[in-house]
């Protein structure tokens, strides 16, 4: 019951992403896997979690261990919270072989639903909270042809780094190129 987006654009809900089976009582749709790096951006004192979808059957082109490029139909999820309650999840979506598309969704009051939100302060409990637009989005994240930030060799092989890991990636023969050490001091 989701409508097909406009070509080139994210979904208008989150609920229409992948994300959630069940978007209500916040269950995670089948295969898609959290993940937490050993180290995070800090992000303004907001807790985040982080989710991956890897199209069933594709490989992470790991042959570059500092500029992974990811198969087409990868979906990273970002969610953030303030004070104990959602606020925004931020989506990147490998498109096409060139195309990442990136969208925020704003929460709203009762989380039961997020919409697209093209950025700006937001109140929440009284407090000022920023979702960034697609340009801040594009601030952080250029650098890298697949500009994924956070799902790469040292942030999930250093301790800490939970769920889906360098350990894990390689475990599920997600890498074409797997280093030979699966954990990094």
């Amino acid at each position: 019951d989701c409508p097909e987006p406009a070509l080139n654009q994210p979904p208008e809900e989150l609920r229409c992403t992948g994300l959630y089976a069940d978007i209500e009582g916040k269950q995670i749709a089948d295969g898609v896997e959290h993940f937490l790096p050993a180290n995070q951006l800090w992000s303004d004192g907001a807790e985040k979690d982080r989710w991956i979808y890897l199209p069933p059957g594709t490989q992470i082109d790991s042959s570059d261990p500092n500029d992974w490029r990811f198969a087409v139909g990868t979906k990273l999820f970002k969610e953030f919270r303030w004070n104990g309650r959602r606020v925004e999840t931020r989506m990147f979506w490998k498109s096409s072989a060139t195309l990442w598309l990136k969208a925020a969704y704003r929460w709203n009051a009762d989380e039961s639903a997020a919409q697209r939100f093209a950025g700006g302060d937001i109140d929440v409990g009284g407090d000022s909270y920023h979702i960034p637009t697609t340009n801040e989005c594009d601030q952080c994240h250029k650098g890298r042809v697949d500009r994924a930030l956070g799902f790469e060799l040292v942030s999930l092989a250093l301790p800490g780094a939970t769920g889906m890991n360098l350990e894990q990636l390689i475990a599920d023969d997600r890498l074409s190129d797997p280093p030979s050490a699966t954990h990094f001091e």
